[in-house]
């Protein structure tokens, strides 16, 4: 034993085997880089795309966390007292308006951080007082304003707080915002006032908060619950933000697993270092070291390694990172939250990037000491001579037969490098299966995220380019006339219109089975905003009120994609046949409960195909113009019956829902024929537009002017472009794909690494025997042709293995994603597989030919002297 009171002789002794193996110190010091780079850089781009997900529904909803209603003055004082709040904005409604052209909006007092949530200011400045007004532009042209900054202009104003009279009111325009998405899909025209002090004290206000990021979200908000006594039938939360802790529990669950994957790469190349340098740890061993002082040599040496290499690592996953996200900047399309252009910038989660760190840290001092134990289990001489039974037990597993008919020498001689080593064997198994399967689910989530954002195109902005929608929702009489309808088919930019009709019915309530508790809040939503119910009984029986609506044959014809029952008749549906449009109860998984355009779930109402409804509906106009309240009151000697038959019931009605009424009941649908048999004067509720492709800046600017144009003479109408939301939302898409693409590409170098350096440590093993085999006369392109073929069993092994595995992964995305809930099968993600596996075959040949370079580079005198 070698007695030392110090630890410099163990640590001269640790640099004395950097500088003896050169080679396999860089190999594992670029192991520590990469698999630490490659650690940071894919929980940092993981987490960034999962915000720029989550962002897609902020941009077309909201950037809130939660709503506060009926707020008092002392209660907002009390709430600003509250730490933790980043943004705070406050509106109260100050009226409604109704132009001389029948134009409606609403006029809202508020704060500068109420109005920008999703929005910035793009001329002018925010409104100081409460005869100030900023709006977007779409807005203001569909009231027949010109929106030009400074420019006076008076409008008729119902005072909230008042009899609902209208008094004319002058106001100064001080500055534009950016379109806001939310108000664009559902047609609300909102001029945005500042909120005085004094309104502030005598009104109804609505709070809107969001908190600091990393914040618990949910003890924030019990926090100002409680600090301003605010039952929490007032607060609304924003179901679109995520909670504190589920970016934390995902970047962990991602963060485990990629710890996990490089531990494996890490202590799959210090044991190749340790198996090549066993006899000289025996030699130590022999002149006095003890297996103590063995393993503190092993853990300096990994210690030192990743004292380097984890900074460094560190910084090149960040920078890795960071060249991803400028890949993903998009310069053209901008999108806005609270006042500034979102940059999208890169999001690094410190407190799992620290955790994984840690982990891999400890992970890889229990590498040292596995490694230290291996090296340590035998006796001095056996550490010393220990390769010496690796060819006896190599020939126990395969034996060549040179007689062997199916198997030439070369490729039994493959199959037995193949078992010579099989923990390398195994471990490269293990590694190739698993970057694969990886790889797999990466091209899986990119083939989902595809097919959510056309679902998200389709239900949020209706895959139309401009829409036109009435703003009284209760009169079949007032809408887009004919003639207006006929126009806009007429305009050079617009290829198609889908249209609907619309008029409120009563239907007897037969008592079908029903989701009791959505119908009631839907209910609720209804009295609170229109003062009446959609449901009671008029005397005779129960009944409820919805609308039948008429579809163009374009519109009509589209209902077949969102099928759930029954059959859309190709020549056209009878007089009394139509087709039921209702939501559904999702009734597994995370969303179980959850009402939706879903076509897996159950219906809210169980109407089927084939079922009898009976309606009734009001005839003239004058019944129309009285209100709904009084159709739900109407009995059958006041209105007009007609008995329907369903023909198909669909979970979504494709054409817009343009208010509260149409989003409780199930929707009868059927012809325009079939409707104007009915109300042969009837005009159009809403038009859903499609332009021609690749429609210019210029000529969508012009065609959204001549459509808002139409509108405004047509009265009682609102027209607007959606095509830069779209834009907008397809941006965001492709940062998403960006990121997964950057992700993917990190993967595979993690792997290709990881099997270039189990390659060469093979080839190294075994160099002796494969110069010997030269010597006897084998040729340099036999051996690599058994190098290959060795590696193409690991290669093909692996696909095998990935692609069982990769069917619990793919299948485990699908059902997270609850896109089967869209009617959306589990499809196996086969070209994903076939592509991975193609390239995964060509680069075993290439980095077999790659790795096997020095048996053609030297000679066999060389290749043996460099082994002595």
């Amino acid at each position: 034993m070698i007695a030392s009171n110090s630890q410099f002789m163990l640590l001269g002794l640790t640099i004395r085997f950097f500088k003896r193996y050169k080679k396999h110190t860089l190999a594992l010091f670029f192991s520590f880089l990469l698999t630490v780079a490659l650690l940071v850089s894919i929980i940092t781009l993981t987490h960034t795309n999962q915000r720029i997900i989550e962002k897609q529904n902020l941009f077309i909803y909201s950037d809130i966390d939660y709503q506060l209603e009926n707020v008092s003055a002392d209660q907002l004082k009390k709430i600003k007292q509250v730490s933790g709040i980043k943004h705070l904005g406050v509106t109260s409604y100050v009226g409604y308006i109704e132009t001389k052209e029948n134009q409606w909006g609403s006029v809202i007092a508020a704060t500068d951080e109420a109005i920008l949530s999703v929005s910035a200011l793009l001329d002018g400045r925010m409104p100081r007082k409460s005869d100030e007004i900023v709006a977007e532009k779409w807005a203001l042209l569909n009231l027949g304003i010109n929106p030009v900054v400074g420019q006076l202009f008076t409008l008729p104003v119902a005072d909230a707080a008042e009899t609902g009279n209208k008094s004319p009111r002058t106001y100064r325009l001080v500055g534009i915002i950016n379109d806001l998405a939310l108000n664009k899909r559902s047609g609300a025209i909102d001029l945005y006032t500042a909120l005085a002090p004094e309104s502030s004290r005598s009104s109804v206000l609505t709070v809107f908060l969001a908190f600091s990021e990393n914040t618990n979200k949910e003890k924030k908000i019990a926090a100002v619950a409680q600090a301003a006594n605010i039952p929490r039938s007032q607060i609304r939360k924003n179901v679109w933000q995520d909670e504190f802790h589920q970016p934390l529990q995902s970047d962990m669950q991602i963060g485990l697993l990629l710890t996990f994957v490089c531990a494996s790469v890490i202590y799959g190349i210090y044991r190749m270092m340790l198996m090549s340098r066993k006899n000289q740890f025996g030699i130590l061993r022999a002149i006095g070291l003890t297996k103590r002082q063995i393993q503190k040599i092993i853990l300096y040496e990994l210690g030192l390694l990743a004292a380097v290499s984890y900074p460094l690592g560190i910084g090149l996953g960040i920078l890795l990172s960071y060249l991803v996200t400028h890949m993903s900047k998009d310069q053209q399309i901008k999108i806005y939250f609270w006042g500034k252009a979102d940059a999208f910038q890169l999001i690094v989660p410190i407190l799992p990037l620290i955790l994984c760190l840690v982990l891999l840290l400890g992970a890889t001092i229990m590498i040292g000491v596995i490694g230290a134990k291996k090296v340590n289990q035998q006796s001095v001489i056996g550490t010393i001579f220990s390769n010496a039974g690796l060819e006896q037990s190599a020939r126990r597993v395969a034996l060549i037969n040179a007689k062997q008919r199916f198997l030439s020498v070369y490729q039994q001689l493959g199959i037995k490098y193949f078992f010579q080593d099989i923990k390398t064997t195994c471990y490269m198994l293990l590694s190739l299966t698993i970057g694969i399967s990886l790889f797999v689910a990466l091209s899986y989530q990119a083939i989902l995220s595809n097919e959510e954002q056309e679902i998200k195109k389709a239900t949020d902005f209706y895959t139309s380019d401009f829409i036109m929608t009435a703003t009284d929702d209760q009169n079949s009489y007032v809408g887009i006339t004919k003639q207006t309808f006929q126009a806009v088919v007429n305009e050079k930019s617009v290829v198609e219109v889908d249209a609907q009709t619309a008029l409120p019915i009563q239907v007897v309530d037969d008592g079908v089975a029903r989701n009791s508790r959505y119908l009631a809040e839907r209910n609720q939503h209804v009295v609170t905003h229109y003062g009446f119910q959609l449901s009671g009984n008029n005397g005779q029986e129960d009944v409820f009120m919805t609308k039948l609506k008429g579809y163009n044959d374009s519109a009509l014809s589209k209902l077949s994609d969102y099928l759930i029952s029954g059959k859309i008749p190709d020549d056209g549906l009878k007089r009394n046949e139509v087709i039921l449009a209702m939501p559904t109860t999702s009734t597994y998984g995370r969303s179980k409960g959850m009402v939706g355009f879903f076509k897996t779930g159950e219906p809210i109402m169980a109407y089927q195909a084939g079922d009898k409804i009976r309606t009734r509906y009001a005839v003239g106009q004058e019944l129309s113009d009285a209100g709904i309240e009084q159709l739900i009151a109407g009995n059958s000697t006041t209105l007009e019956e007609k008995e329907w038959v369903v023909s198909a019931v669909v979970f979504y009605p494709y054409m817009p829902q343009v208010s509260l009424l149409e989003k409780s009941y199930p929707l009868l649908i059927t012809s325009e024929d079939n409707f104007r048999q009915i109300v042969p004067q009837a005009v159009y509720e809403s038009l859903a537009i499609h332009a021609a492709d690749k429609l210019t800046p210029t000529a969508q600017e012009k065609t959204e002017q001549r459509l808002i144009e139409l509108a405004v003479a047509n009265q009682h109408v609102t027209a607007r472009s959606l095509i830069d939301e779209i834009a907008q939302l397809e941006s965001i898409y492709r940062k998403e794909m960006v990121y997964v693409i950057g992700i993917a590409c990190v993967v595979f170098l993690l792997v290709i690494t990881n099997v270039i350096n189990n390659l060469k440590y093979r080839i190294e093993m075994r160099t002796q025997e494969l110069f010997l085999l030269k010597a006897i006369g084998i040729t340099t392109n036999r051996l690599i042709v058994t190098i290959v073929f060795e590696n193409l069993i690991v290669a093909g092994m692996s696909l095998v293995l990935s692609a069982l595995l990769a069917i619990p992964i793919t299948r485990y995305q699908y059902v997270q994603s609850q896109i089967y809930l869209l009617g959306k099968k589990y499809d196996y993600p086969l070209t994903s597989l076939f592509a991975v596996a193609f390239c995964t075959l060509f680069l075993s040949v290439v980095i077999s030919w790659f790795v096997s370079r020095n048996l053609r580079r030297q000679t066999i005198i060389e290749g043996l002297q460099d082994i002595a």
